[in-house]
């Protein structure tokens, strides 16, 4: 509840009346995510900052955050936190792909593996560093934790535009044109250049 009714005087009005709330009631702004997959259940505290949902099957991990209304690109960070025997059967290699649009560019996201005892040397991890990859993010850890245990740490790389300009080419003071598809595999495609003009490519190269 709010505390007692305040007064303060000013120059213009004699009194003007404000309520003071508690800190429990000031919104605060969420940074981070942490997702609970399968059976792994927290007894870490709530923080105001990190939401904290849960993805009970392999299907649901993807539309998890989505459902929790997270709006696009808020977050600094994903936690993703899952026991080791629920690892084949829980953890969706292609989720990441829509969670990560909950990151801004730079943020990180983490998958922590949980020992519970089934954790092996022969554990196939793989199955995380494929969804970083399909996922488009950038590996920077693995780390080992105790009993056998690992957690995945990559990051979201900043979103960076191609700069595309023409290039114009004057031969002999008349304009040529030279548009070049190295993705075509036809060879039937002849370009001829004057022997006296060097020209360095992309894969989509035009001149005018």
């Amino acid at each position: 509840t709010s505390q007692p009714l305040q007064a303060a005087a000013t120059s213009h009005h004699p009194y003007i009346y404000y309520y003071i709330l508690p800190l429990s009631l000031v919104t605060m702004t969420v940074t981070s995510a942490a997702i609970h997959i399968g059976a792994y259940v927290s007894d870490s505290p709530a923080a105001d900052s990190i939401i904290t949902v849960k993805a009970s099957t392999k299907e649901s991990l993807s539309s998890c955050l989505s459902s929790s209304k997270v709006n696009s690109a808020s977050l600094q960070s994903i936690d993703i936190f899952l026991q080791s025997s629920e690892l084949l059967s829980h953890y969706d290699s292609l989720a990441l792909a829509s969670l990560v649009q909950h990151l801004g560019s730079h943020g990180t996201l983490s998958v922590h593996v949980i020992s519970d005892g089934t954790a092996k040397d022969d554990t196939d991890w793989g199955v995380i560093m494929t969804s970083f990859v399909l996922a488009g993010l950038k590996t920077e850890s693995e780390q080992r934790v105790g009993g056998g245990g690992r957690v995945f740490n990559a990051r979201k790389p900043a979103k960076t535009k191609a700069a595309s300009a023409p290039m114009r080419l004057n031969h002999g003071g008349n304009k040529i044109k030279v548009t070049l598809n190295l993705d075509d595999d036809d060879d039937d495609d002849n370009v001829v250049i004057p022997n006296n003009v060097e020209l360095f490519t992309s894969p989509l190269v035009s001149f005018e």
